[in-house]
């Protein structure tokens, strides 16, 4: 029994501690008053541009995908091929998803049904359809093609990738930027903040140095602080993301594709991880410049 007493004592006088740490932590954010709201308000617009950007362009790339899974490549067979031989050594090649063979009789009676043409000679020659494993094969799988005997020319729409590919680039680009700038304004506002507290509560931090009480007991209510503003403005930038995500899928509808829910938990994460390592990078920045104990 007397052996615990020393433990019981240490662990109430942590915990005496722990209390105090968080309610000087809440005593810095009422000093704070109305600069909370601002810190907050620009921490969650921030976070929900962020936020949005990344859902769109993750929803973005799964439709490039989409679109480029179902991109074929058109291979046309010199009259003289045999079918399954092209056939047969395409299949060989690695990537390669589905193959769809039309005959010369198949397509000139397609193009006979489609349009009125005069009765002539079937110029048409016979193609292979060819879909890859991923888009991202098309270009090497076609000039693969295009090197065994007997296929004339090959085709597919590769504009359509180009294109779509380059809008992802830009999205990407921008919304680092604006993600950039945006954080950095906020890490400078946080900074700002706690370090006006810090000069605040200056003659108090004095006398704690001169009864001697820890350095860690000192700067961790201006950190939890700065983390507390990354923590709430997070959870307030999830409300707009779901307004997003819900507009991106009547956007991507138009486009007959349905977009994925099993992103929403990695970006918000992401979003909450960001807040915090954001905010409580914002009062390091200030306590290791102003703090000095």
């Amino acid at each position: 029994m007397t052996e615990s007493m020393p433990l019981l004592e240490s662990v109430a006088s942590e915990f005496r501690i722990a209390v105090r740490i968080l309610e000087e932590t809440w005593g810095g954010l009422r000093r704070s008053a109305w600069m909370n709201l601002v810190i907050v308000i620009t921490m969650a617009s921030i976070l929900s541009i962020f936020g949005s950007l990344l859902a769109f362009f993750l929803e973005t790339q799964n439709f490039i995908a989409s679109v480029g899974a179902g991109v074929q490549i058109s291979a046309y067979l010199k009259d003289s091929a045999d079918v399954g031989t092209v056939r047969q050594q395409i299949q060989a090649l690695p990537h390669i998803s589905k193959i769809e063979t039309i005959s010369r009789e198949q397509a000139w009676d397609e193009m006979k049904a489609t349009y009125d043409v005069p009765e002539i000679p079937n110029p048409l020659p016979a193609t292979l359809h060819v879909l890859t494993t991923d888009s991202s094969y098309i270009e090497d799988v076609a000039k693969k093609i295009t090197a065994i005997e007997g296929v004339e020319t090959v085709s597919f729409a590769k504009n359509v990738l180009q294109k779509l590919e380059t809008f992802s680039r830009i999205l990407s680009a921008v919304g680092m930027s604006l993600t950039s700038f945006f954080g950095l304004l906020t890490l400078f506002i946080i900074s700002n903040t706690i370090h006006l507290l810090i000069e605040a509560r200056g003659r108090e931090i004095e006398i704690l140095r001169m009864m001697g009480v820890s350095n860690w007991y000192i700067r961790l209510p201006f950190f939890l602080q700065g983390a507390t503003y990354g923590l709430v403005g997070s959870v307030i930038a999830c409300f707009p993301l779901s307004f997003v995500e819900l507009t991106m899928a009547q956007i991507f509808e138009k486009f007959d594709y349905t977009i994925s829910s099993q992103n929403q938990p990695m970006i918000i994460m992401t979003m909450l991880i960001i807040g915090i390592i954001v905010g409580s990078g914002g009062a390091m920045v200030s306590i290791h410049r102003y703090l000095k104990i």
